[in-house]
């Protein structure tokens, strides 16, 4: 088992995120997935509350329900 396959292997055991970094700075953070249900908007928000930040081309549509009818006639 790799090196990768072992740090997600503790992660979701464990369900504590890690940091994994290059010469002491913070490259990438492996997280559990909550319960596998965690919606994109959630996770976002909970990234976004932690301080994190996201440029502009990564950002979300906006959360709309439309009814089915209208996104087929687009």
């Amino acid at each position: 088992m790799s090196n990768l396959a072992q740090i997600c292997e503790r992660v979701a055991k464990r369900h504590e995120p890690v940091t994994i970094t290059k010469r002491g700075k913070p490259l990438v953070r492996i997280e559990p997935v909550e319960n596998g249900k965690q919606s994109v908007w959630s996770a976002r928000s909970k990234f976004l509350a932690r301080g994190g930040t996201l440029p502009a081309e990564l950002d979300l549509p906006a959360r709309e329900l439309q009814p089915v009818c209208q996104l087929l006639d687009n």
